[in-house]
């Protein structure tokens, strides 16, 4: 079988910023969240404790250089760096910058553009908005001048020439069509030709007809097909000791890959299958968290060769699988060793993508 470009999000997030400071109290990261993680029901794994790289802080160059190192172990082709932009204002940009200006790790990347409102919710904080992601009309022009700057370094993704940008929720985009065409044309004039991927979020199999429709006419030249792995879903109140404890919302990981169809969007703008290892919010959300159960290296690892195969027929620049993600500790959603599965789920990763390139499988 051909070769895959598997893909993993990163998370930019694990250093103290300003704003989270003020929002959340000194010196937080995710790793707060991380470690308040607690065993909510029988069988539930938590907390999740890092093992090779430990609580790591992302400003920390051997820390980028560890990270690099697991990735292309695990064979994956490069990192998309999730991007906040908000009208001129960046956030959780410290470790991206650091990467361009300093040139290592000498690992691919690209962009991955969060174009989102940022909700207290995420951390426990229901109806607090944090920040508003909005649209000013003379925007394109100094969001495009900075990604340009990272669109020029040798390491980034491109698809035949054309350097890569992701686009987290397309839908949100002011003007829609309008609005992609402007973003296209200020990059052509400064001779970059972007290819385009949005993603498309699958809600527990629940697509509307009309955001198909919406999505389709955007004129993308990708879409990642993002979908929960679960089999059912369940709701379980836990009784012990007499009393009745809520628990957060249990789903079981399916067996069974769950694939986009290749013709969803009338076939004029390639499918991306996306990969999830696992799930479980509840070190951010406790209680009102999703956990899935049952996920295992194996069956991410079948997940992933399904994956791969439903590509394969792809031209070879565009056999794009997105894993999601490389380092979501507070939603265990993550690959980086742990210290219950330890590499094992680095492993599964590998093992499924060296048989996708006809690489031999003995272990590292």
């Amino acid at each position: 079988m051909p070769k895959t470009r598997a893909v993993a999000f990163f998370l930019p997030q694990f250093h103290p910023t300003p704003e989270n400071d003020r929002w959340w109290g000194p010196g937080f990261t995710e790793w707060r969240n991380v470690a308040r993680g607690r065993r909510l029901f029988p069988g539930h794994h938590q907390p999740k404790i890092p093992r090779e790289l430990g609580f790591y802080d992302l400003r920390l160059a051997e820390t980028r250089d560890q990270q690099a190192a697991l990735a292309r172990r695990a064979r994956i082709e490069a990192f998309a760096y999730w991007h906040y932009w908000f009208a001129g204002r960046r956030l959780l940009s410290a470790p991206v910058d650091a990467i361009l200006e300093s040139g290592a790790p000498p690992f691919p990347f690209m962009l991955a553009w969060a174009n989102r409102t940022w909700q207290g919710i995420w951390h426990g904080a229901d109806g607090r908005t944090l920040i508003t992601q909005t649209y000013p009309a003379d925007d394109i022009e100094e969001h495009g001048s900075l990604l340009l700057r990272f669109m020029s370094d040798d390491r980034y993704l491109r698809v035949a020439d054309r350097p890569v940008l992701y686009l987290l929720e397309p839908l949100a985009l002011p003007r829609g069509r309008a609005y992609i065409d402007n973003l296209r044309d200020f990059f052509s004039q400064r001779g970059e030709h972007i290819y385009l991927v949005g993603e498309y979020e699958d809600v527990f199999g629940v697509r509307s007809s009309d955001d198909v429709r919406r999505i389709a006419a955007l004129g993308l030249d990708g879409l990642a097909y993002v979908r929960f792995p679960i089999r059912h879903r369940k709701y379980r109140v836990l009784t012990h000791l007499g009393y009745r404890l809520g628990l957060p919302k249990i789903y079981v990981y399916s067996r069974r890959p769950l694939l986009p169809s290749p013709n969803m969007f009338g076939g004029q703008t390639r499918v991306f299958p996306t990969v999830l290892p696992n799930w479980d919010n509840t070190p951010r959300a406790q209680r009102r968290g999703v956990v899935i159960t049952r996920g295992s290296p194996a069956l991410f690892e079948r997940h992933l060769r399904a994956a791969t195969e439903f590509v394969s027929d792809y031209p070879e620049d565009e056999r794009f699988v997105f894993i999601k993600s490389w380092n979501e500790w507070a939603e265990g959603n993550f690959l980086e060793p742990e210290v219950r599965e330890g590499l094992n789920y680095i492993e599964a990763c590998r093992r499924a993508l060296n048989e996708n390139a006809r690489e031999d499988q003995r272990t590292t």
